[in-house]
């Protein structure tokens, strides 16, 4: 028999017999899934009239016409055409720019300029490309930015400028979360005020990154490398996370933006020491006396509503917060030349529990380290914490706020043109015997002797116990150069009874600080603070002002310190701004090379000798927008040019330098002081971190 035909109600699948009957209970399924099942990426089975998944949860199935793949017709035409217009308007700006003429002042303007007043609309700025598309449209150019760009030295952009060229961006919380742990591997341990256990705690629970999520986060681009960040999003990340924790922070203060704050205090603090530093710890400062007063009240927990089962943070917890604010105060204050704004009066309401805030109650023994026999070495080592040594870390930041007191009193004096009194000089040498008198005190177990050592055999010792005795001859050395270096009439009787004391415990305290860095700097500059950099800085500084005044000092010690200085700026930008001062002051020293183009590095050099000069004045006066204008000598506005730059890099004191160390001091240089070329950490890190200065990875500074 043969078969019958198809019936022509029913359609047959290729492949399908013939002889197969047709089935009408079951219609032959559509060749794309409905609706639903796309949004929610689920399996569908595309029956008709609904699929199994639409018909178990009883909502409507919905097929839409089968899309064709590839652009919509007239599109690509559409595209072309947009194309073609924007490269004729870039021919008609290059062909309408203003020609330059030179006028009887040497400068250089666009014609329209020279007889009046007159705004210039058709110059192409070089950097246009790097501007986003909202900042090129309807661009006016003056005639002080064209003698910018065309000038012979080409003074950089303001800070404004350069940060409005980048678009914040909120990242993602996969990113924020990973990110967020290196803090406790890298940060945490020189300053811990948070707990691991309730910071991850919160980032479980929470659907979307909290403020002190995102404050971590930023604090810890420069430690990542993750291959996801580039450059680009570096920076439109840092100013999201940045803005997002300042602007919650004024307008809905609480304990958990007071945590996120800090963090971001320490951020920034490692950035600079200038102004851009100052106010937010202002905020900080004055959001922290808040935290337990005496009237009974405190900072609230949380602006948003707390869930039953949130509790209060512990007592504990907030008192550290309060330390914490109180370490960046003294860390900041003291590279500055004004007076902090937590006084005595504030901190002796905590000052009585601070020990059994930071020490085990539980191991009052090994806490105090009183053993000193070689059996108990081993318990001593185990008593080792972060909070143990920031408890004796507090103990010297007490004496730091002593010593820039004195430091005040002496700017004071001097620039009032009154006579130092003997009483300040008996001050300094009390500071002095609370300074050796602490160092005597701290156990063996965080004490590390460099007198005749040799770095090479130095013996493993942690980061934080590193940081501790480096920024104890930091201090040492800020305080007896003030004595050394003083040169103020009516004291030349009194101060040559104690500068030779004084000059002894420089010397000294400098050569430790270069053993640590020899020692230590290469493998744990990841996990070294800024506050180790200021210490470098000042040893560094100390060495410079005496080869000035005629006593020069072993020349491999300043290199040494440089070398330290060069691996924590791979981490802390801070640490590269005091690199480059240090490396214009000794190009300034350096007689034996001709240089033309030092008037900048001897007007640095100059204000670097004065000890009254701050380190956050001199590293102000570097921006190429400096904040702090006029009274005393200061540099030239526009800072470091590239014509200084370049015979910078001719010195011969710098040593054989590699291509990509020379890019990234040109990069560092060039920049300025806050954003540079970027707004955001450098993107160095998804290479290994031993290559920073390799040729393939310039740095980017603020």
């Amino acid at each position: 028999m043969s078969p019958l035909p198809p019936s022509p109600e029913v359609e047959v699948e290729p492949g399908d017999s013939a002889s197969t009957p047709p089935s009408s209970s079951r219609p032959r399924p559509k060749q794309v899934s409905c609706e639903r099942c796309k949004r929610r990426k689920a399996k569908c089975d595309r029956q008709l009239p609904e699929c199994h998944r639409c018909l178990e949860a009883n909502v409507p199935c919905e097929y839409a016409n089968r899309r064709r793949p590839g652009f919509p017709s007239g599109h690509r035409q559409v595209l072309e055409a947009k194309i073609r217009g924007l490269e004729a308007d870039l021919a008609r700006l290059r062909d309408n720019q203003t020609p330059l003429v030179e006028t009887s002042t040497g400068t250089v303007q666009p014609r329209s300029s020279v007889s009046g007043s007159v705004e210039v609309q058709g110059f192409v700025d070089p950097d246009v490309t790097l501007q986003p598309p909202d900042a090129r449209e309807g661009q006016v150019i003056s005639s002080d930015a064209v003698q910018e760009c065309h000038g012979q030295r080409t003074p950089l952009k303001a800070t404004s400028v350069r940060t409005g060229r980048i678009r914040e961006k909120k990242p993602p919380a996969d990113l924020v979360y990973s990110l967020s742990s290196l803090y406790f591997r890298h940060i945490h341990h020189w300053l811990p005020f948070l707990d691991a256990r309730h910071v991850f705690a919160d980032f479980a629970t929470s659907e979307e990154p909290s403020l002190v999520a995102y404050a971590l986060f930023g604090a810890t681009l420069p430690f990542s490398r993750d291959p996801r960040l580039t450059p680009e999003s570096k920076d439109s990340f840092w100013k999201y996370t940045k803005r997002t924790v300042v602007v919650e922070a004024l307008e809905e203060p609480s304990y958990l933006t007071l945590e996120a704050l800090a963090v971001l205090v320490l951020d920034v603090s490692g950035m600079t020491n200038g102004p851009q530093v100052w106010g937010i710890l202002a905020v900080a400062i004055k959001l922290a006396l808040q935290l337990e007063n005496a009237t009974g009240r405190a900072l609230r927990t949380s602006a948003t509503t707390v869930p039953e089962q949130t509790v209060r943070p512990e007592q504990t917890a907030i008192r550290r917060l309060f330390w914490a604010i109180y370490a960046l105060d003294c860390y900041i204050s003291i590279t500055t030349r004004h007076a902090s704004e937590l006084t005595d009066q504030h901190t002796q309401y905590l000052l009585s529990i601070r020990d059994s805030i930071w020490r085990d109650e539980s191991a009052t023994g090994a806490s105090r380290f009183s053993a000193h026999s070689p059996s108990s070495q081993g318990s001593i080592c185990s008593a080792i914490t972060p909070h143990v040594v920031f408890a004796y870390q507090l103990e010297l930041l007490d004496i730091s706020r002593r010593l820039h007191r004195l430091y005040l009193e002496y700017c004071t004096f001097t620039s009032e043109g009154n006579p130092v009194p003997n009483r300040w000089l008996q001050s300094i040498m009390g500071c002095s015997s609370g300074l050796n008198a602490w160092y005597s005190d701290l156990p063996p177990a965080l004490r590390i002797d460099a007198s005749g050592q040799n770095p090479e055999t130095a013996r493993p010792s942690s980061p934080m116990v590193v940081m501790l005795n480096a920024y104890y001859h930091g201090l040492t050395i800020y305080l007896h150069g003030l004595v050394d270096f003083s040169h103020q009439q009516g004291l030349e009787t009194q101060l040559s009874n104690y500068r030779r004391d004084s000059r002894a415990s420089c010397i000294n305290s400098m050569e430790a600080v270069a053993y640590l860095g020899s020692a230590y700097s290469a493998t744990l500059g990841d996990k070294l603070g800024w506050p180790y950099a200021w210490a470098t800085w000042t040893a560094g500084r100390y060495c410079l002002v005496s080869q000035y005044h005629g006593r020069p000092l072993p020349q491999e010690r300043l290199d040494q310190l440089f070398r330290s200085l060069e691996a924590t700026s791979r981490h802390w930008q801070i640490s590269g701004h005091y690199r480059r001062l240090l490396l214009m002051a000794r190009e300034a020293l350096d007689v034996t090379v001709p240089n033309p183009a030092s008037h900048e590095a001897q007007q640095l050099l100059q204000e670097m000798v004065d000890w009254r000069v701050s380190a956050s004045d001199l590293e102000d006066q570097m921006r190429v927008d400096p904040l702090l204008q006029g009274g005393g000598a200061s540099l030239e506005r526009g800072g470091w040019n590239m014509y200084n730059l370049d015979m910078l890099m001719q010195d011969p004191g710098l040593g054989a330098l590699e291509g990509g160390e020379q890019r990234s001091m040109l990069a560092e240089s060039a920049t300025g002081g806050w954003f540079g070329v970027s707004a955001g950490p450098t993107a160095i890190f998804g290479e290994d971190a031993g290559q920073f200065m390799g040729t393939d990875q310039p740095m980017h500074n603020y």
